[in-house]
């Protein structure tokens, strides 16, 4: 009883530990990709926020369990997703630690869980960590369901769900789980098939229906999500063989870096070479007949060959080559290998040599350990103190809005996303267009140039609005920032602004698109719509350049329009006649006019196609040409 109770400090320790470093709280290095999870758990809608947003993957978990202590207890939106995020990993971490016998192996585990070096930091912070915490999970029901003699039918089928239900949650957190689920059921199929053990109808039947059903729910999920028009992921699933060969050598690269002399990180580069040592160890062992018979191999057998599987599934997959073949991706292959090292530990026969192995294995994950926070001491960013803090210094500059490089827009607004609006500028990926919104309707609106312009230039065009420099340069958050101004809108919508549907022709040198009559795929659909502009009171005049193929007179090509609310509120439109050139000049045409009387948003200017004749089109020119005070508050539209 005594050795368990410090067995739970020794764990309680390593978590406040992991928990005062790698917390949302806490953690100094936060990016816009961690902060749109407590963005989405601060201001959660469904369906709009099942998946991490523009996406139909990395389903939200935290941001939807976040709102437990966020909505019914009260607590703070920031505190909320870090307890959450941690009371998940530390169910994993609980789950993964019954498979280890040795109560050093368990200590082991638990600071390479909670305390990783920084490539597979991943594990703390982001959906990584999710995905394998619920795979433990599943796992662990599983396992007591195989172990138990006394548990009747009923409490098998409980039991059996409740692996389904933490399966599929894993699926949702990160769909690369199918592959771990995928071993799991061979692994077993291969379990049974050895011991020459039948495996039942009704289990055979259960696991079928289990994956039927589990399938069905992910694609419903998946297509009830919104998915942006830059997302690319399954674009393209395979690398090509020469892909291939980049990313095997970007990984051996990075690889290979950690074992130089010249590694600004010493943790690190005494880490690898302990690894190493390690490595090596292991068919010395093997061979030298060291081991004794590893009874529950099947856990083991799943262990390794996911660790395996994923190392070879990064540099095959073209999403994790687009993304520079990233460490965090081999988060499995990392926590994977060494359960499946620490299993084998336990298992050599000789005492002496099983201690020093194990005292190496701690050794390695205890340096480890250090590595991260010495890294951002003296490495980069050179400083210990959280995220949070430091852009919280946003806050005095009261209610506001920012526009800026992604990794600084999403990243500066999560601490006080009541009063900080912020958006990535308009050249990047827009998330989520109902903050663009809020952005565009503050009173203040700062830009920071880090990552983004060399410096504030005295106007700049942004989302279709012109904005004029107002203030001088500050130093706030550990940014550089600008206040500015809405001017008199006078911008350009060109084929790169604006929605286009894919099927069209491209002449990318000439910057047009081609409508083609005989192309059935987009006769009477929208092929030019977009980009949902925010429009202050005012007059304006609209010239669409374009050209129609000759036709019948009585036909019209498509229609033009300009409409708000997602295409619920028309404020102009006109028909488009065969035979019309304003490529290259404005004609009257192809031009429109209309006044608002309050602040518009989600403004689309769109072009309906019905297919009579060829249609060109290369871009929108908008123009205010009088202004109006904006006499109400608006209203911040939601994206369908």
């Amino acid at each position: 009883m005594k050795k368990q109770v410090i067995l739970l400090i020794q764990y309680a320790v390593i978590i406040v530990i992991s928990f005062l470093l790698y917390s949302s709280l806490f953690y100094p290095l936060l990016n816009s990709d961690d902060a749109v999870s407590i963005l989405m758990l601060h201001n959660f809608r469904l369906p709009e926020d099942l998946f991490f947003w523009g996406q139909d993957r990395v389903g939200s978990i935290i941001p939807l369990l976040g709102q437990i202590p966020y909505k019914l207890l009260g607590i703070n939106h920031l505190w909320s997703e870090s307890i959450i995020h941690y009371l998940i990993l530390i169910a994993g971490f609980s789950a993964f630690s019954t498979f280890l016998n040795s109560k050093t192996s368990k200590i082991i585990f638990a600071v390479l869980w909670f305390l990783p070096i920084d490539a597979f930091l991943g594990l703390t912070r982001y959906s990584f960590g999710i995905q394998y915490s619920f795979v433990g999970i599943g796992l662990y029901f599983i396992k007591f369901v195989h172990e138990s003699k006394s548990l009747k039918k009923r409490g098998k089928y409980t039991f059996r769900s409740l692996a389904f239900l933490s399966f599929l949650t894993a699926v949702y957190s990160t769909e690369s789980a199918v592959v771990t689920i995928a071993i799991i059921i061979a692994v077993f199929t291969f379990y049974h098939y050895r011991n020459s053990e039948k495996i039942r109808n009704e289990a055979i039947l259960f696991t079928s229906a289990s994956v039927i059903l589990g399938l069905f729910i992910i694609y419903l999920l998946k297509n009830a999500a919104t998915v942006s028009q830059y997302y690319e992921y399954n674009r393209q699933l395979l690398n090509t063989p020469a892909e291939f060969i980049d990313a095997v050598s970007i990984l051996f690269n990075k690889v290979i870096s950690s074992f130089s002399i010249d590694n600004h990180n010493p943790f690190i580069f005494i880490y690898a070479w302990l690894c190493l040592i390690q490595l090596i160890s292991v068919p010395i062992i093997v061979f030298s007949g060291k081991t004794g018979k590893i009874k529950a191999w099947q856990w083991f057998l799943i262990f390794l060959l996911d660790g395996m599987a994923f190392l070879i599934i990064n540099t095959v997959s073209h999403w994790s080559l687009l993304n520079g073949v990233a460490r965090r991706y081999f988060v499995g292959v990392y926590i994977m290998l060494w359960l499946s090292y620490l299993i084998y530990s336990e298992h050599i026969i000789n005492k002496k040599f099983r201690t020093i192995i194990q005292i190496i294995a701690l050794a390695t994950v205890l340096i480890g350990a250090i590595s991260i926070p010495y890294g951002y001491k003296y490495v980069f960013p050179k400083r210990l103190t959280s995220k949070a803090k430091v852009v919280s210094e946003f806050q005095q500059l009261g209610k506001i809005g920012i526009i800026s490089e992604y990794w600084n827009s999403y990243g500066t607004s999560f601490v006080d996303p009541d009063n900080i609006k912020a958006t990535p500028h308009d050249g990047y990926e827009i998330r989520n267009h109902a903050l663009l919104d809020s952005v565009l309707t503050q009173k203040r609106v700062f830009l920071i140039k880090d990552l983004w312009l060399d410096s504030f230039p005295d106007k700049i065009s942004q989302f279709g609005n012109q904005f004029e420099k107002v203030g001088k340069e500050l130093h706030i958050g550990d940014c550089y920032v600008c206040e500015y101004q809405l001017s008199r809108l006078d911008t350009v919508l060109n084929i790169y602004n604006l929605g286009i549907n894919e099927k069209l022709t491209g002449n990318y040198e000439e910057n047009t698109i081609l409508a083609r009559k005989d192309d059935a795929d987009i006769i009477y659909k929208h092929i030019v719509s977009g980009p949902y502009l925010s429009l202050n009171p005012g007059e304006y005049t609209v010239h669409f350049h374009l050209m129609s193929g000759p036709g019948e007179i009585n036909k019209s090509v498509g229609v033009m329009d300009i409409v708000s609310d997602y295409g619920n509120n028309t404020i102009a439109s006109k028909k488009i006649d065969p035979g019309i050139n304003s490529l290259n000049e404005i004609q009257e045409k192809t031009t429109l006019s209309f006044s608002l009387e309050e602040k518009t948003e989600n403004v689309e200017f769109r072009i309906y196609y019905y297919g009579e004749a060829d249609l060109t089109f290369s871009h929108i020119s908008i123009k205010q040409v009088k202004s109006t005070p904006c006499l109400s508050s608006p209203q911040v539209a939601q994206r369908p």
